[in-house]
């Protein structure tokens, strides 16, 4: 923590986390025209669940991921009322060693939070490599970790490199993704990465402030947090709520990839369940499931 510079903080939460929930159920209903898009372009009989399968590990594993950020968000939002409460029941108020302690554990709970928010959006991303090889690929069977998935994309000699899907995965992996699976590396691997915090004491008022901010270990993994972090002090709130949006962002972008891979490798001619067109042409069923393609793909 850098005293000379501001904190950076989210400025309006419930705005933030309404945001959120708009992009989960952006990515539902992308992940239902993906079912669709395959019966439609690929093949009309087939039977099992596979792709409902992984759509729901993947809501799983992003709604872990938003229910422990809520869990932070409260333990932040009500901590200086906590201490303050606490500290103007001590008997003497000189020594509030307790409360430095609790304050500590307090610290301690939001980077179990943090971590376990890593580790749920980095498996996100191994079950949508699933999807991506069961869609584009002739073995249904085989599991892809998004590495190898990364790997494959930029490997000329692979055949998987020539798919139009390849490049948006290479780019995002690059971009953020990667990025994402490095911190992730380093916490499991590595060293347990606290976050830099800061407590105060207004002994004439009773009342106690504090921050906790994302390490610079977290920070300069992603590019936006670093150059946000050279100017400002970014709690630790503010940056998981960007790689959690950037996450989701991510995960629909890969999805209309496939919805591009479905159109051009369309092997059936005549579907069995179609839209009819203005001109008599034969439209997908999700068409009302994709919306428009945007930054921020809330559509």
């Amino acid at each position: 923590m850098d005293k000379s510079k501001k904190i950076k903080d989210i400025q309006d939460i419930k705005s933030e986390m309404d945001f959120i929930e708009k992009q989960f159920q952006s990515f539902y209903n992308k992940m239902l025209a993906v079912a669709m898009d395959y019966k439609f372009y690929l093949d009309p009989q087939i039977k099992d669940n596979t792709i409902y399968k992984i759509r729901d590990s993947i809501i799983y594993r992003l709604n872990c991921s938003k229910f422990h950020f809520q869990v932070l968000l409260n333990i932040i939002t009500h901590l200086d009322q906590e201490l303050t409460n606490t500290y103007r029941k001590l008997e003497k108020k000189e020594n509030p060693m307790g409360l430095s302690f609790h304050f500590d554990q307090r610290s301690l709970h939001i980077n179990y939070l943090s971590d376990s928010i890593f580790f749920h959006l980095g498996s996100s991303f191994d079950y949508l490599s699933n999807l991506v090889e069961y869609i584009c690929s002739k073995n249904k069977n085989t599991e892809f970790k998004w590495g190898q998935l990364a790997k494959s994309a930029r490997d000329t000699k692979n055949a998987f490199s020539q798919n139009s899907i390849a490049k948006t995965i290479d780019r995002l992996d690059r971009e953020f993704v990667g990025k994402l699976y490095d911190h992730r590396s380093y916490i499991i691997h590595t060293t347990v990465d606290k976050s830099p915090s800061s407590f105060s004491i207004n002994i004439m008022k009773e009342e106690c402030e504090t921050h906790i901010f994302s390490s610079v270990s977290f920070n300069k993994k992603f590019k936006e947090l670093k150059n946000d972090s050279e100017s400002f002090n970014l709690t630790i709130q503010y940056s998981l709520l960007w790689v959690i949006k950037k996450s989701i962002d991510s995960l629909i972008e890969v999805l209309f990839g496939l919805k591009g891979h479905m159109e051009r490798n369309r092997k059936v001619k005549i579907p069995f369940m179609f839209i009819k067109g203005p001109n008599g042409e034969m439209l997908p069923p999700s068409l009302g499931f994709w919306g428009e393609k945007t930054n921020k793909n809330v559509s």
